[in-house]
């Protein structure tokens, strides 16, 4: 290898650099993840997390018990992210989990009063968010929003994978 040869110039670099943060999809997702750090940032002021706070909100507005893909499905999170969200509230006993007796391999998740007592807590901090949010920014403009995040991330999948 001749001298030099694979190895980046400090220019090189630099123009990396400049594709990464002058780029519209880079500054998307850094805006996207300092608005969710601000509103779990509120959450954590009562000892619970975003997606937390989410899952009691599904569950506990739920008819009946609810299975884990449902929840990972309603929370846009991954099976592994779910369970292990499903092990937190099971751990302070603020869901019941049981096997289906429809299907011997999947489980069933119901809120539990303890679950139903701490959703009680979260439920006004989550209203305030959304009230603030929605006041703030405007209700039409954030459904248009979380559409046009919606086609953009099926394109993404269709594209990607």
């Amino acid at each position: 290898m001749k001298r030099g040869e694979g190895i980046s110039t400090r220019s090189e670099h630099r123009e990396e650099s400049d594709l990464v943060g002058n780029s519209v999809l880079h500054n998307l997702l850094v805006q996207a993840h300092q608005v969710s750090d601000q509103i779990n940032s509120a959450f954590q002021k009562i000892g619970v997390s975003l997606p937390l706070a989410r899952a009691l909100q599904f569950v506990a507005m739920a008819e009946n018990s609810v299975t884990p893909s449902e929840l990972a499905e309603e929370l846009g999170r991954s099976p592994a992210a779910t369970s292990s969200l499903i092990k937190r509230l099971m751990g302070d006993e603020s869901v019941l989990v049981t096997v289906d007796s429809d299907d011997r391999r999947s489980f069933r998740i119901t809120i539990t009063e303890q679950g139903l007592a701490k959703w009680r807590q979260v439920e006004p901090v989550l209203k305030e968010v959304e009230a603030t949010v929605n006041g703030d920014y405007g209700v039409a403009r954030l459904k248009a929003l979380a559409a046009d995040m919606g086609d953009l991330k099926t394109s993404v999948q269709s594209r990607i994978g």
